[in-house]
């Protein structure tokens, strides 16, 4: 990895490689949290960051992303299922599986872009 991409916002990368699948993004957080999320068209959404909440950290810094899906985040934000946990330093490849599991969990529930 060169330094200009070991500085790069590891957020802003996943949703460009999501979007080459075009499945639609969004960046969410709060207080002392920030995560990519993925709506999908059943009303299920996809929360992905790194072990610590975060998706606004350096490719550099990469230890492995978490990817779960919750039901109906209005309803019951209590009730998900982990779809992807890896524990990479290689931020490339980690991403490039992430967003074949999310791209397959995406079409069984309807697709994105909503």
């Amino acid at each position: 990895m060169n330094s200009r991409t070991e500085h790069a916002h590891a957020g802003t990368e996943l949703r460009t490689a999501l979007a080459q699948w075009r499945v639609s993004t969004r960046d969410d957080g709060g207080c002392g949290w920030s995560v990519v999320t993925v709506p999908l068209v059943d009303g299920t959404t996809v929360w992905i960051s790194n072990h610590d909440s975060a998706a606004d950290f350096t490719t550099g810094s990469h230890t492995g992303w978490l990817a779960v899906a919750y039901p109906d985040m209005g309803r019951c934000p209590e009730e998900f299922t982990e779809i992807y946990r890896s524990h990479s330093a290689d931020f490339a490849r980690d991403t490039a599986e992430l967003v074949a599991v999310v791209v397959q969990f995406a079409g069984e529930h309807g697709g994105s872009g909503v």
